[in-house]
């Protein structure tokens, strides 16, 4: 995440088309629009062309039902199909967040929302997606791994976590045009890139191995800690050359950390951690686990991965 703003941006979200003049009346820097199933909150073509000559910023949040959020994965990773392909349809170029609603107080319960952006994080991923909502959904999702957040002052008590790109912090501004009256919600962007769809430096080049898709933080597994990337990387490394001097002494004892990073990945789509129950299905698309199992496996059986 890049540094804070000295000075926020300002900016306007609405379910409706907003006028290019409702933008100039008020200095809004950016536009949160919507994607959804309901044709009338979503953008036009034309609309996000206007945006985009006039040098307004805009990114979108999806919501169909207000509690949609607590319908589980496959309503999640349904959700986040559809929103991605409206999304891109209108021009939303690669590599751009879409939020999530969460348009009620998940105070008492945040984690009744985990399974339905786990569903989303399985088509979009962590990066590429994230909750609108209250302090505690916000802060609970970015807690998980999510990388995006826009937060609502409803439901906040006042507070503010100061990881999440956007801020609304008032509803029902109504902006006189001629002619027409417009209600508007009001935000910040504390962040310069907040999601939006231009205007942003380009991605840097992705990680060519996927390092960044295993666990960084140390995890614990039968009484060890293991650090499943450093592992990884450092058999890379050795494996370049494994007959030189004490590389294949330093292969071994890797390989043996190796698989119980596998062991643990493994266990982890096949138990609930919480109980210790097994799962009536596996959970393999969780943070990359089938494809970090895969990827522990061949450097466990001694293979030159990179």
């Amino acid at each position: 995440m890049t540094a804070r703003l000295t000075k926020p941006l300002f900016g306007i979200d609405r379910g409706a088309y907003i006028p290019l003049a409702a933008h100039h009346a008020i200095r809004s820097q950016f536009a949160l629009r919507y994607l959804s199933r309901y044709t009338a909150k979503v953008p036009s073509a034309g609309e996000v062309h206007e945006l985009q000559a006039a040098g307004i910023g805009l990114a979108v949040v999806f919501e169909d039902g207000a509690q949609n959020a607590v319908r589980g994965f496959d309503q999640g990773r349904a959700d986040a199909e559809f929103a991605l392909g409206q999304a891109r349809s209108l021009g939303m170029p690669a590599g751009r967040p879409i939020y999530f609603a969460v348009d009620f107080d998940a105070s008492p319960n945040p984690a009744a929302t985990d399974r339905y952006f786990d569903g989303a994080a399985s088509i979009l991923g962590h990066q590429g997606c994230g909750p609108y909502g209250g302090i505690a959904v916000v802060s609970h999702q970015l807690n998980r791994g999510f990388q995006w957040a826009w937060q609502t002052y409803a439901w906040s008590r006042g507070q503010l976590d100061a990881r999440a790109q956007l801020y609304q912090y008032r509803n029902g501004w109504h902006i006189g045009l001629s002619g027409q009256v417009v209600e508007v919600d009001l935000n910040y962007a504390f962040f310069p890139d907040y999601g939006q769809w231009w205007g942003v430096a380009p991605p840097p080049p992705e990680d060519p191995h996927g390092y960044l898709r295993f666990e960084e933080r140390p995890l614990p597994w039968q009484g060890r800690l293991l650090h499943e990337r450093w592992l990884v990387q450092q058999y890379d490394h050795y494996r370049q050359a494994p007959h030189d001097g004490a590389n294949s002494e330093m292969l071994d004892l890797l390989r043996e950390d190796l698989t119980r990073a596998r062991k643990r990945v493994w266990y982890q789509a096949h138990f609930d951690a919480r109980t210790g129950k097994r799962n009536d299905q596996p959970t393999w698309s969780l943070y990359h686990r089938g494809w970090r199992w895969q990827q522990l496996l061949q450097r466990t059986r001694g293979d030159k991965v990179v």
